[in-house]
């Protein structure tokens, strides 16, 4: 049986060092790399595969939440543990959000718990996130309702700046997005969008009662993946986000 691969990452050299001893005293696991910034993190989680990260929250360059955030958009699977001396609730919650599968401070890394996060299910089994904006609390209900047998977990926005502020917070797999919104137009959410790398590559249904060939192009080419209109067909949506997820 193949040992289990490991990946540190801490800018601490005196961390750095005790935890390799550590790791490399249990049998059965493998320290493939050590990281000290988010990027470097970020690379060697793409080179090396491994099975569990375990990572520093603040370092030099950036912090193990969004180096998490990163690693999730390039669909590595590798489980993700965050080691902090920091245990604040803000941070937990953001932690959960990017898919981390635990958040501990550093002091309290031991074998059985090691052993424990590398006993769970893999990352690529977790359920998908979709985000669904709208400021129609009945449309968000039927999207929410025609998109159930995708067995994926849901995240409502009642207009663009809460669609930003939640896209900001957490990872997702799909955007439904309407267009006409109060306080920010669903053109200037798409086109915020397509301008931040990891939100590049998003797929983003536009779901809106303009049917007229003007909207349709401007979404096209702000970057939409697809455009419906109102009303909508609850199979031809379900089949749409099907073929993005292809």
């Amino acid at each position: 049986m193949s040992a289990h691969r490991i990946l540190l990452v801490d800018d601490s050299p005196q961390f750095l060092q005790s935890a390799s001893s550590l790791l490399q005293s249990i049998p059965g696991l493998e320290l493939v790399g050590t990281a000290q910034t988010m990027t470097e993190a970020v690379e060697q989680a793409e080179r090396l595969s491994p099975d569990l990260i375990l990572m520093d929250l603040i370092l030099p360059d950036g912090n193990g939440i969004e180096a998490a955030r990163q690693i999730r958009a390039r669909g590595l699977p590798a489980q993700i543990v965050i080691l902090s001396i920091y245990d604040m609730y803000d941070y937990r919650e953001a932690a959960e959000t990017v898919g981390v599968l635990d958040f501990i401070p550093k002091q309290d890394l031991s074998e059985e718990l090691i052993r424990s996060w590398l006993s769970r299910s893999p990352r690529e089994n977790v359920r998908r996130r979709i985000l669904v904006v709208d400021d129609s609390p009945t449309i968000r209900r039927m999207i929410i309702t025609a998109l159930k047998p995708l067995e994926a977990d849901f995240e409502e926005a009642g207009n663009g700046l809460e669609a930003l502020e939640k896209m900001t917070l957490m990872s997702f797999d799909l955007v439904t997005l309407d267009i006409n919104m109060p306080d920010m137009h669903g053109m200037e959410v798409l086109q915020f969008i397509r301008q931040v790398d990891r939100l590049r590559n998003l797929p983003v249904i536009i779901l809106t009662t303009r049917g007229d060939e003007e909207s349709l192009q401007e979404a096209m080419h702000l970057g939409a993946s697809r455009y419906l209109t109102k009303p909508f067909s609850p199979s031809v949506l379900l089949h749409t986000v099907e073929e993005l997820w292809k």
